[in-house]
């Protein structure tokens, strides 16, 4: 039994010098190489932090000059608040709005009720383009 304990031990002090020595070069190499990688990264986040903030003030900066040449609608009385209202309301067909569900595929007969209000809508604004170019057509003739 002493004969293998002396092989073990001759074999693992040989090595044992292996690991030692090559150990920590290992821990080492790899490790330096986690730091580093870890300290360029947060070099890099900094410098995008940095482009992301000097973007947002420049459109910031930029959306302010815009703003400022709008122009703003100035209203001096209840009455051009009315009126605006009643420009801005006409814009929109509030009378004949009708809610349409979109198609489901387990119901039957919504696809052909959209593709029917679908194409009464498209017929009323080919009328309206007709009547636009009607008018355009009589004011040019006049």
């Amino acid at each position: 039994m002493s004969i293998y304990w002396s092989k073990a031990q001759a074999y693992y002090r040989k090595n044992y010098r292996t690991l030692r020595l090559f150990g920590p070069l290992t821990v080492f190499m790899v490790g330096g190489t986690y730091f580093l990688t870890e300290c360029y990264s947060v070099q890099f986040d900094r410098r995008r932090q940095q482009d992301r903030l000097d973007k947002t003030e420049e459109m910031v900066s930029e959306i302010r000059r815009e703003n400022k040449a709008k122009k703003t609608i100035a209203i001096n009385s209840e009455d051009d608040l009315e009126k605006t209202r009643q420009e801005m309301v006409g814009q929109f067909k509030l009378e004949t709005y009708d809610i349409v569900r979109g198609p489901r595929e387990w119901e039957e007969g919504t696809t052909e009720r959209v593709q029917e209000l679908y194409d009464q809508r498209m017929k009323e604004i080919e009328e309206a383009h007709r009547a636009e170019e009607e008018g355009a057509a009589a004011a040019q003739g006049s």
